[in-house]
């Protein structure tokens, strides 16, 4: 019978294994020997007198165990054959519309399996996400519970330890708390003071650029200033030189006048007259023209020495302002060195405070 033969074959590969087994357990104690051979043989490298018979024992293990392992390779080929027919023997057999059956009700069990698998698997993920939310809140929950223990511990502590404290140790806390105020106070008005000394700086800097600019303004325009004087007191002394000129001229005049009345002739009186005349009909051309031209000129420099006036004015009234901008900016100036100098003190007695501080720090 199939069945039977099957059965014998399978009893025939299961000695097959345990004798394979067995003699895979006498292959390693074989090894542990010769494990032990070797552990012996560098026990006993020294030793020069036992290396002869040391050799003969290692080549004799050597020796088993070579055929040993020739005899477990015989063996397993053996059994592999025997393993090998029986398999030949089961498909020649079995029928091979029993095994297509068998074969599609083990894919569908292991469909069934795998679906199975894949149901646990989705399980088992949702079960540790849940598994990881809970820890994570117990350790949550553990870590505010720990901190708040330790909080209060040390508030606990702290009260003992104050009321263990005598009065003056209490004293000196209480100190050193409004020690340590103060020195925030400071720090925080010292930042604020050191703000403004900047801000006062910049501005002192900024201001005396402008004050430069108007030093350098007000030169210029004293300079300008001095031409205009220099060009006026030019046009005055053309001016009187004008005047002096008419003067003289109007003087010849008089003096040939009188010079005439004195004459007792009338022919004089006459010829000087007739002269006069003349010379006034005639020399009306030159004289006039003179006269034109002088009035003329005088008339344009008249206009010139208003302008120029006009323009000595504008200049005056401009350095002027520029003046008083100066000493205004320079006035400003002062104030803001004298602010920067008492942010200096009120700097240096601050840190003088704060090292006051923390030498009573230190010693306390």
């Amino acid at each position: 019978m199939p069945r039977s033969k099957l059965a014998v074959y399978k009893q025939q590969l299961r000695a097959a294994e345990e004798d394979v087994k067995r003699k895979a357990k006498q292959l390693e104690q074989l090894r542990e020997q010769v494990d032990q051979a070797w552990t012996k043989v560098e026990q006993l490298e020294g030793e020069v007198n036992s290396n002869v018979t040391l050799e003969e024992d290692v080549q004799a293990l050597l020796q088993h165990q070579q055929q040993t392992a020739a005899a477990f390779k015989d063996y397993e080929n053996r059994v592999l054959a025997l393993e090998l027919q029986g398999l030949v023997e089961r498909w020649r057999t079995l029928d091979l519309e029993e095994l297509s059956q068998q074969n599609h009700d083990l894919r569908e069990e292991c469909m069934r399996l795998q679906a199975e698998n894949m149901e646990l698997s989705r399980a088992v993920a949702e079960n540790s996400l849940t598994a990881r939310r809970d820890l994570a809140k117990i350790e949550l929950a553990l870590e505010m519970t720990v901190k708040a223990k330790m909080r209060d511990m040390y508030d606990k502590i702290k009260q003992e330890l104050y009321n263990e404290m005598d009065d003056k140790t209490k004293k000196m806390v209480a100190e050193h708390g409004a020690l340590q105020d103060y020195v925030r106070t400071q720090a925080a008005h010292a930042a604020s003071l050191d703000r403004q000394y900047r801000s006062l700086q910049a501005d002192r800097t900024r201001f005396k650029v402008d004050a430069d600019v108007a030093a350098s303004l007000s030169e210029q325009q004293a300079s300008q200033a001095v031409g205009l004087r220099r060009q006026l007191q030019q046009a005055y002394q053309a001016v009187e030189l004008l005047r002096r000129r008419l003067a003289d001229s109007e003087a010849r005049a008089q003096a040939a006048w009188d010079e005439a009345v004195r004459a007792s002739s009338r022919e004089a009186v006459a010829a000087a007259a007739a002269a006069r005349a003349g010379l006034a009909a005639g020399g009306h051309g030159g004289a006039g023209e003179a006269d034109a031209d002088s009035a003329f000129g005088m008339m344009g420099e008249g206009a010139e020495i208003a302008a120029l006036e006009s323009q000595l004015r504008h200049a005056k009234q401009r350095f002027e302002r520029m003046r008083l901008q100066r000493d205004r900016w320079r006035d400003r100036c002062l104030l803001y060195e004298k602010a920067t100098a008492q942010l200096q003190a009120a700097l240096l007695t601050l840190r003088e405070h704060q090292q006051a501080a923390g030498l009573m720090v230190g010693q306390a």
